[in-house]
């Protein structure tokens, strides 16, 4: 059931027509909401005013979508030209249908307003994840290009000796996951930007 609804500033006779499938406490909550951040007409008018100087009224509900829109204008128009006007100029754009809309993806610990959850992915969930990875693995169907490019990159690795423990690594990311070092940082060292890395030193050592 879609709701229009009429909120009014009593002090200023200012309207503002809207439309919600939801209930209407929760509509108003949103625009309170918005109203910290957003820079549209009546968002703007609401930050600046007291909630008690406002009513909210429900002035009709209608159950097809397109009639429902439909009546949105026809009010915003009739209102406008009795009372100073918070709505857009003109009659309000076409809304999409929701049922084309892709859901909104919350990132980690992002706030959906709307339901007061985040979308942290629970424990349990990750579990199931991992568990349906290793029922379905991924298979890497290795080209001709790919394999010479893996040989090229392990023909050019060097592997490294930490002076001051006399330990030689084939490889500078084996080097830095066993010490605990980070890559950039020892990359810079042994191009001689940093003298030190915590305190150890590093040369290539040549494979005999």
């Amino acid at each position: 059931m879609y709701k229009i609804y009429l909120a009014k500033h009593l002090p200023s006779d200012s309207v503002y027509v809207g439309i919600t499938k939801g209930r209407l406490m929760t509509r108003i909550g949103q625009h309170l909401h918005l109203a910290t951040y957003k820079r549209e007409r009546f968002q703007k008018f609401l930050h600046t005013t007291e909630y008690n100087d406002w009513t909210w009224d429900v002035i009709e509900e209608v159950e097809d979508r397109e009639k429902a829109y439909g009546l949105e204008n026809v009010y915003i128009k009739d209102y406008a030209s009795r009372h100073n006007s918070l709505n857009t100029v003109g009659v309000t754009k076409s809304k999409p249908d929701p049922k084309h809309l892709k859901p909104y993806q919350f990132k980690k610990g992002q706030v959906a307003h709307n339901k007061g959850k985040t979308g942290e992915i629970s424990d349990e969930t990750r579990q199931k994840m991992r568990e349906a990875k290793l029922r379905n693995p991924v298979v890497v169907d290795w080209t001709d290009d790919m394999r010479e490019e893996m040989r090229a990159r392990q023909k050019n690795r060097k592997p490294v000796q930490c002076i001051e423990t006399g330990d030689v690594f084939m490889s500078q990311s084996e080097a830095c996951k066993k010490m605990g070092l980070t890559r950039s940082n020892l990359r810079n060292h042994l191009k001689g930007v940093y003298k030190t890395v915590k305190g150890y030193t590093f040369r290539f050592v040549e494979e005999t």
